[in-house]
């Protein structure tokens, strides 16, 4: 018999949003217009696919110019859309954080309890940092999680952070690509015995790993993948799902290719087991 689905998520990778600042419109005009069919393109696809939520896990723009976060965030908007973002070390670059949530108008983190699953959305940027970007979060915001993962007992717990929790999925060992309170963080999820997912972004690739109680699910750059996933929460298991966009590929390179603070990943989509798994409860 099949169960009941509970919750739909779909999920966007890094954006990289680009003003493209670096270069003259009025002599490479076909990277404008490039840049604009392709994420117009996805925007639309990411935003009529079915979900109760649409996350961004951070790095939405390229730069956080004003420019490119009042194009990204006005464009997320759609009747009957509920769109939350995570901040990503790119988008507080020439952006503070307060100016970050002020245009898209939400709290730095939050979570929402809906159907016994409780969403745990958490601010892992430093602030307008550009000489370190790991992630770091402070103790407040600590304190505050570990009394939400206290507090939810045996709910289905999802966290959404920019930045991976050290050791987890692809890349998360190396240097300015995890969150640096190890023993913290790790010291807090263990609290909880119920199934659990962390979501993140920020390493540019595909991956997923399981570590006891938890799912730790990465996932690619929209320029490098060319997909977001659809993730189904079932009575009885998570179901990871791929949506690919068609006919973009060779569009998407040569944005990536023209644009400066990004570089093309070749292998960002990882194995077939980073992008599609169906887990039954942990």
């Amino acid at each position: 018999m099949k169960r009941r689905l509970v919750m739909r998520l779909v999920l966007l990778g890094d954006f990289h949003y680009s003003a493209l600042e670096e270069k003259d419109k009025s002599k490479d005009i076909e990277i404008f217009n490039t840049r604009d069919n392709y994420y117009e393109k996805v925007i639309s696809e990411f935003l009529t696919t079915e979900g109760d939520y649409h996350i961004s896990l951070g790095d939405i723009t390229n730069f956080g110019e004003k420019e490119e976060l009042k194009y990204v965030f006005k464009s997320m908007k759609k009747d009957n859309v509920n769109f939350i973002y995570v901040i990503g070390n790119h988008d507080s670059y020439n952006s503070s954080k307060k100016e970050i949530l002020r245009e898209v108008n939400q709290k730095r983190y939050f979570s929402i309890l809906e159907e016994g699953i409780k969403l745990i959305f958490i601010d892992s940027t430093l602030e307008s940092n550009r000489e370190c970007w790991a992630g770091s979060i402070d103790e407040d915001q600590l304190k505050w999680l570990e009394n939400e993962i206290i507090s939810s007992k045996e709910e289905t717990i999802l966290i959404f952070s920019h930045h991976p929790a050290y050791n987890t999925t692809a890349l998360s060992t190396k240097e300015n690509l995890y969150i640096k309170e190890i023993d913290e963080l790790n010291r807090i999820l263990e609290l909880h015995k119920g199934r659990g997912v962390f979501f993140c972004g920020h390493n540019h690739l595909n991956s997923i790993i399981k570590r006891e109680n938890w799912l730790f699910v990465q996932t690619g750059a929209i320029l490098d993948i060319n997909a977001f996933r659809v993730v189904d929460i079932n009575e009885d298991n998570i179901d990871i799902h791929y949506k690919e966009i068609e006919d973009v590929n060779n569009i998407s390179k040569f944005i990536g290719e023209n644009m400066n603070y990004f570089m093309i990943k070749e292998d960002a989509r990882g194995r077939e087991e980073d992008r599609v798994l169906l887990v039954s409860n942990l």
